[in-house]
């Protein structure tokens, strides 16, 4: 069992280190700024933020973790938004985090004017500090015959590991009827994201986004009505190729909705997951569909089960917790649903 722990570590480090590919977070509708720079002033409301936590593969002797906070704020004039996103990863002794700044201007549809279509194109700027953790390290002069000395090492390989690195990324999001598409390139400059040096093999590979939405809209009074809401998102970066399948079940007159997905990671010779969730809606309304402005708060779990390769068996799988709020506010950046130009709706 030892034996198979340790390949799986070997394995995964090699998978999300040497490749450099970026986390993914199962519950998306939580963190859509992080998916998508494009969602950023597309909340109901005129201020959202937002929390997204990853723990991967739980049973590793030390798990992978993210971290993504955000929050974003729309400008009825001049239909702009601006939002802030932090992130943190720890990989093992890799640790990571990223400061970024987001500026957004919306077409079409706004909360004065309504028309068929909606696009919101944004830039988002940041600095990255990426750092190895020595106190994990173990290098040869560490060592005896009896194994290690407790004596400081005199390797000075990683002394001025701490490099920051400038970062740039855009999205947009467009949206006719009840169809949603979306688009974004994370590390459109290609920046040098190594610990030491400066070649060609330690740039960080771009990675695409692309994603597609549907609102089944037939929301009504009744009891026990459902909405469903399919999406499909494709990620692609460096030999890394992933995608996510599935659908929120929403139901508007209780305080509660589903969530089940299908995931597959080619970059894990095709890694197969299921992904279940459930979400909590708090706040005076507990849907988005009147067009009321009032305040909200989600918070949902998800479990991430590896159906194979190397299996939730070796692994227990990985869990996120996310929490949204936002804030009350007269003006929405989108009408409310009442005409044919609404958007953009949201995952919740």
């Amino acid at each position: 069992m030892k034996n198979r722990l340790l390949i799986i570590c070997v394995y995964c480090v090699l998978s999300f280190a040497s490749k450099a590919q970026d986390p993914l977070f199962s519950q998306f509708y939580h963190s859509p700024i992080y998916l998508n720079p494009g969602f950023t002033g597309c909340g109901k409301n005129d201020f959202r933020a937002n929390y997204t936590g990853r723990v991967q593969l739980m049973a590793l002797p030390s798990p992978l973790q993210y971290h993504t906070l955000s929050a974003d704020k729309y400008f009825a004039y001049p239909n702009a938004s601006a939002g802030v996103i932090v992130d943190h990863f720890s990989e093992g002794y890799i640790k990571t985090t990223q400061l970024s700044m987001i500026a957004a201007k919306n077409f079409g549809s706004d909360g004065s004017t309504e028309k068929e279509w909606f696009l919101n194109f944004a830039m988002q700027f940041g600095f990255t500090w990426k750092n190895a953790d020595k106190s994990k390290l173990l290098f040869a002069d560490q060592l005896n015959a009896n194994g290690p000395n407790g004596l400081q090492s005199q390797v000075e390989l990683f002394e001025n590991a701490n490099k920051p690195y400038f970062d740039i990324s855009s999205g947009a999001i467009f949206t006719y009827g009840n169809v949603m598409l979306g688009g974004s390139v994370h590390h459109l400059n290609k920046p040098h994201n190594g610990l030491i040096g400066s070649s060609s093999d330690n740039k960080l590979p771009m990675r695409y986004t692309f994603h597609i939405s549907f609102i089944k809209d037939s929301y009504s009074n009744n009891e026990g009505a459902m909405i469903l809401k399919p999406t499909a998102i494709v990620n692609m970066q460096g030999v890394s190729r992933s995608l996510m399948l599935g659908s929120l079940f929403d139901m508007p007159e209780r305080q509660i909705e589903f969530g089940v997905w299908y995931r597959n990671n080619w970059s894990f010779s095709n890694n197969h997951s299921l992904v279940v969730g459930v979400n909590i809606k708090l706040g005076k309304e507990k849907n988005y569909y009147n067009g009321e402005g009032n305040s909200r708060y989600r918070a949902g779990v998800s479990y991430d089960a590896e159906l194979n390769k190397p299996g939730v068996r070796y692994t227990s799988g990985s869990s996120e917790m996310g929490i949204l709020y936002e804030g009350p506010s007269e003006t929405c950046p989108k009408p409310s649903g009442a005409g044919s130009g609404r958007f953009p709706w949201e995952f919740h």
